[in-house]
Formats: structure tokens, C-alpha cells, sequence
């Protein structure tokens, strides 16, 4: 079973809702905060991938893998932050298109409306 990826970052307002429409839409089992805060191995890992660390499973992919951020959709795009950079790919999946590669940190990526 492959691994679809809608959106991803810190627990806030609203996110347990999220979790609970995407579960309704079968986009689920959704991982949450919840889940997260009651498994004391989990935090640090996390804490972890939002610094830029390899992700330690699954092993095949830790060595490129870092945390996939600040995602928007628009249409049939996503656009979200990956080791600094601006991404956007189909959100039917396929090869990420790059969109920067300047030194710094770019963040929040968003669709103009025009």
C-alpha cells in the first residue's frame, strides 16, 4: 500500500477536524497529534524531520527524506516547502517540479488567485 500525502505540519486549531473530514472522504487512517503525543517515542522524531533529519523509516528512503511543508492546493496542484526550497507536483502524484533553488529559506507557498 502506497503512502498519499494531503498535507502535513504542527498541531493547531482545526487540525482534529481535518483529520476527522479526511477520514469521512477515505483518505484514512490520518496520522495526528493525538497520536503523536500519546507515544513518548514519537515527538522527538518528529521534532526531528522539521529540522531537516533523514527520516529513520522506511530505511530504502532515509537517506533523501526530509519533512514535506506548508502545503496549498489549488486545482490539481500542491505546492509545499522541501529543505527550503518551493515545490509543486499533480496532487494525483508523479515527479515534484522545483521551483527555487536560491540560497535561504523559502516558505509558504501560495497560489495567486489571478
Amino acid at each position: 500500500m502506497g503512502l498519499k500525502i494531503i498535507g502535513s505540519g504542527f498541531g493547531r486549531t482545526g487540525t482534529m477536524s481535518t483529520k476527522m473530514a479526511l477520514e469521512q472522504l477515505g483518505f484514512g487512517p490520518c496520522h495526528h497529534m493525538v497520536e503523536v503525543m500519546g507515544n513518548p517515542a514519537q515527538p522527538p522524531h518528529w521534532d526531528a524531520l522539521a529540522a531537516g533529519a533523514a527520516a529513520s523509516q522506511p530505511a530504502s528512503a532515509a537517506d533523501a527524506t526530509r519533512l514535506l511543508r506548508f502545503p496549498d492546493v489549488c486545482g490539481e496542484q500542491v505546492a509545499f516547502v522541501y529543505a527550503g526550497d518551493l515545490y509543486r507536483a499533480s496532487i494525483n502524484g508523479g515527479v515534484a517540479q522545483r521551483l527555487t533553488s536560491l540560497d535561504g529559506r523559502e516558505l509558504y507557498p501560495k497560489f495567486s488567485a489571478d
